[in-house]
């Protein structure tokens, strides 16, 4: 019987991989998760190999284990990956919900990525304290049996064997859990990953590059939402292209400013009537509607002569296409995270080896660069979240080597690995480049704060 079933979901895997090719071809954008195991069917039986930190009900350590093995718990199927910051973040959450619903409920972690690059990550990860979840490393047939295209991924698995639900991470907590172990009632939101075949170095929307094109709204070019197209933007002046899928005005707008410094969310001053215009603050439930309606793909190509213009051209588009926006960047005076020196930092003086960079969630490595090498990279990716620009008045002015064991999503952490050097991150007013959103027909005022 075991073969038997083993047999059926070789073939049911292998129907799945050949209508997501035929869809790919056919430039139709579709549901992914759709195409694998959906909710209300069953799960076959599948045996997950590779597998660290797992113990049998005799406490002996298992590399392999079967998800039909744990029939009459709630499963709780993780995948993730180690540049994944929301499923890095997810992790202790994981760990503690494990213990606390410690036999109703086994989480299961599964990651793409190989052993020698996952098991020193999560050892640095929880600093040497236990962990309780298993995970399994270098997986193909799962993510295969449940496609995905955004992580984290979730797929819950009710206590009979049938796929309860599929989710990103805001569903994963305990309210949720104890909902569906209590079997009351629980209204997950489903995670859909939306997939379509696109090059971005191909005109979009063009021969149904990124979809049929539907939606097209001005050219050169504006076009309505477009499904299945991951958001983002790339401008290159070199090839005189600048293209943005599925991004609001106030982002469309910070891509087209880029030239010299890349501009998140704390360097957007908005000063609108309605700031609801540029930037959805509702429920969570009524986001994508907002998405839909205020979030837009387009793209310009200009011919040689006019490519060095390309960004002056885009603000231009940006402005005869949502005429009641004014925005501009300006060097204002307001409240930044300021890197400062607090005694002498001459210890960080580079040793002259080759300039070099790594960084990652759980650190960051500088040899022979400038300090901007890290207020540029918390500005930017790593703490896009904290109230403020990251900027730097440190006055360090040569090149340094220095190393931060610390999470550079948070400033605590931070400035606790900064001290070594004789720096801290300090909240204080500082002139810095800001874009600001005001009324179209409001009266441009002076932009100091």
């Amino acid at each position: 019987m075991k073969n038997q079933s083993l047999h059926i979901f070789l073939i049911a895997v292998a129907i799945l991989l050949t209508n997501i090719h035929v869809n790919a071809q056919r430039n139709e954008a579709f549901d992914l998760t759709a195409r694998g195991i959906i909710v209300g069917q069953d799960v076959p039986h599948i045996e997950i190999s590779n597998l660290h930190n797992y113990f049998d009900k005799d406490r002996k350590q298992r590399s392999t284990v079967n998800i039909s093995s744990f029939r009459g718990k709630l499963v709780i199927l993780d995948f993730w990956a180690t540049w994944c910051s929301p499923c890095i973040g997810m992790m202790p959450v994981m760990d503690s919900l494990q213990r606390r619903f410690e036999g109703k409920v086994q989480f299961l972690s599964i990651t793409a990525q190989p052993d020698t690059i996952v098991v020193p990550f999560l050892k640095k990860l929880f600093r040497g304290k236990k962990m309780d979840i298993p995970f399994a490393t270098s997986d193909v047939l799962v993510s295969k049996v449940f496609p995905h295209r955004l992580l984290p991924h979730y797929v819950w698995i009710d206590e009979t064997g049938k796929v309860l639900a599929i989710t990103s991470h805001e569903e994963v907590n305990a309210k949720e859990i104890e909902s569906v172990i209590n079997k009351q009632p629980t209204v997950m939101r489903q995670k859909k990953d939306m997939a379509v075949k696109y090059d971005r170095n191909k005109p979009l929307f063009l021969a149904e590059n990124g979809g049929s094109g539907k939606g097209l709204i001005y050219h050169s070019m504006l076009t309505e939402w477009g499904e299945g197209l991951s958001m983002g933007s790339w401008i290159n002046p070199a090839m005189g292209k600048a293209t943005v899928a599925n991004l609001g005005i106030k982002e469309m707008y910070a891509a087209a400013f880029s030239e010299k410094l890349i501009i998140g969310q704390h360097r957007v001053i908005n000063q609108m009537k309605d700031p609801g215009t540029i930037h959805y603050d509702g429920p969570r439930a009524e986001a994508d509607s907002w998405m839909k309606k205020n979030m837009f793909c387009y793209e310009l190509v200009l011919p040689e002569g006019k490519r060095e213009t390309l960004r002056s051209h885009m603000i231009g588009d940006l402005k005869k296409l949502f005429p009641k926006i004014w925005a501009d960047t300006a060097h204002v005076e307001t409240m930044c995270t300021v890197l400062v020196s607090t005694g002498d930092n001459s210890a960080m003086r580079s040793k002259g080896d080759k300039r070099a960079i790594e960084v990652n969630s759980l650190g960051i490595s500088v040899t022979n660069m400038g300090i901007v090498a890290l207020t540029s990279r918390l500005d930017i990716v790593y703490l896009q979240e904290n109230p403020y620009p990251i900027v730097d008045n440190s006055g360090i002015k040569f090149p340094v080597d220095f190393k931060l064991d610390c999470d550079l999503g948070s400033v605590t952490s931070i400035n606790k690995a900064l001290s070594q050097y004789n720096l801290k991150l300090v909240n204080q007013r500082f002139t810095t480049n800001m874009l600001i959103f005001k009324d179209a027909q409001a009266k441009v005022v002076t932009h100091n704060q």
